[in-house]
């Protein structure tokens, strides 16, 4: 089967289910930055150049974003013209990535 990116509503389907996961603390804390989803740039490297994530959380230019070919959230900083910095490997379920969200957005 080949990849194939997600979509709008595939994103917010997932969303919404993953949500349902989460500590009744964690639905606060999300909550509190969630944004309408917007596509960002990755870059893992020069030879497969920007990949689009979908940052579903901002609080300044720290981000929460869903990475559709790993499959998974991540928390990164952002730059001005929207490349994440430093990204990692996210395969990280909502729940699994919150609380770093929470404690990363505060710092």
């Amino acid at each position: 089967m080949l990849w194939q990116p997600i979509t709008a509503t595939e994103l917010q389907a997932l969303v919404q289910e993953q949500e349902q996961q989460l500590s009744r603390l964690q639905q606060d804390r999300f909550a509190a930055y969630r944004v309408k989803p917007w596509s960002a740039v990755l870059v893992r490297s020069s030879a497969t150049g920007p990949e689009p994530v979908f940052v579903v959380a901002q609080r300044g230019n720290k981000v929460l974003y869903f990475d559709d070919v790993e499959f998974g959230f991540e928390v990164a900083v952002v730059d001005a013209e929207g490349q994440i910095v430093n990204p990692g490997a996210p395969q990280n379920v909502l729940a699994d990535v919150v609380d770093d969200w929470w404690t990363f957005a505060s710092e």
